[in-house]
């Protein structure tokens, strides 16, 4: 069923096909993928000027995170085993259109609705559930454009927990992860949903790929349910390299780092954190601590380190500064709760906690230095936060939804 509200909308391209506009997000963690905005500083006097709350909507349960265009923004949520693809008017979250299906709220890891979140492309918007139904919609109006089955058109074989990574686009392609034996990932024309091609043979995992250039090919980094994945972009279906990487129900849900030859992974349940060296015939580990996982939380990479919440179902919370080639840390920070999400603004470093904390600070290679906190939301938080035309969009996990407008400076 869908409810849709016409509005004239300008046609865009994202990152991957021509320039974004400079406050677009159109999918997780930004137009690059590292959820770092630049050319945009913002006030962390918030004693004196605090985010003004824009607007807080409901959006039924999940912690997929929302994908912001031309001044729309997209997210999923569950209502009464309904999924819910929300189309709001990222500046007072009115509805303009929702496009809706039949699907299980409840997972084998709980009540938590979907957990990918979008990724808009130009006129179009991709989004995948928990069962893996794959639209392709119009952004105009939410009219369904094409429609795919990760297991009865791809062989897909379903993550314990859902379909978690959010559609890749490279190209003319859209790259998505339905964990076949007979293909990993599978490629498809972003157009028509057309298969392209497939390649390799992992588990699918909840990670959202990371896609780089190195010694002139381009590749994308798959963190599969129970290995790492390197997939050579300019010749389809080959694989570069594989690093086994098995976590407790193929759980590997946080993206992949990758600079210099090195790749940056992280999980939970005991396996923690490996840094891998990409430069010889096969990876090679360089350090590794099983102490300090992300379970699903992002981390961000500034300067050679690795900045991250790192904590779990067995761990709490710790802020931490790392170096990625060595694995020293630079230094950490107790936080609440057991996992949070950053973003990098300007010249500033924005943390989320699960807890509903917001927190502000200069992250150098020394210290942390905090200037300013407030409390957002309820617990628990777990999708990542966005960040468009000077706003930050945040959401729990049973929905509630909440855009603050940050001063400039």
């Amino acid at each position: 069923m869908k409810t849709s509200f016409p509005l004239f909308v300008c046609l865009l391209s994202t990152f991957t096909t021509s320039a974004l506009r400079g406050d677009d997000w159109p999918t997780f963690l930004g137009p690059n993928g590292d959820g770092v905005v630049d050319g945009y500083n913002v006030s962390a006097d918030w004693k004196q000027n605090p985010p003004e709350v824009v607007w807080k909507k409901n959006l039924g349960v999940g912690n997929s995170a929302l994908a912001i265009a031309n001044e729309r923004a997209i997210t999923l949520g569950n209502i009464d085993d309904t999924d819910f693809v929300w189309c709001l008017d990222a500046s007072d979250g009115s509805t303009l259109w929702t496009h809706e299906y039949s699907e299980p709220q409840e997972t084998a890891c709980g009540n938590i609705g979907p957990s990918s979140t979008p990724t808009i492309d130009g006129d179009r918007v991709y989004t995948v559930s928990g069962t893996g139904k794959l639209y392709c919609l119009s952004l105009d109006d939410g009219s369904l454009l094409w429609e795919k089955n990760y297991t009865d058109d791809l062989n897909g074989r379903k993550p314990i927990c859902g379909w978690a990574a959010s559609p890749t686009i490279y190209g003319n392609l859209l790259i998505v992860d339905p964990g076949a034996q007979d293909g990993a990932i599978a490629a498809l024309d972003k157009r028509t949903g057309e298969l392209l091609w497939k390649a390799g043979d992992a588990k699918a995992g909840c990670a959202t790929p990371t896609v780089y250039s190195y010694n002139g090919v381009n590749t994308l980094a798959f963190f599969h349910g129970n290995k790492l994945v390197g997939y050579n972009l300019d010749r389809p279906g080959e694989v570069l390299y594989e690093y086994t990487w098995r976590t407790f129900n193929a759980f590997n849900a946080s993206k992949p780092q990758f600079t210099d030859g090195k790749v940056f992974i992280s999980s939970g349940y005991g396996e923690g954190y490996g840094v891998l060296d990409l430069t010889g015939e096969a990876p090679e580990l360089l350090h590794r601590d099983r102490e300090l996982p992300l379970q699903f939380q992002n981390s961000l990479q500034i300067d050679g380190d690795i900045l991250g919440i790192f904590g779990d179902n067995k761990y709490d919370s710790q802020f931490i500064r790392m170096d990625m080639l060595s694995g020293e840390i630079r230094w950490k920070l107790p936080y609440p709760g057991k996992r949070g999400n950053l973003l990098a603004v300007g010249d500033k470093v924005i943390a989320i906690t699960e807890t509903g904390t917001m927190i502000i600070g200069n992250a150098s290679s020394e210290r942390f230095d905090t200037l300013s906190q407030i409390e957002v939301l309820p617990e628990l938080i777990w999708a990542v936060p966005a960040f468009s035309n000077g706003r930050i969009y945040i959401r729990n996990k049973e929905g509630e939804t909440v855009c603050l407008a940050l001063e400039s400076v």
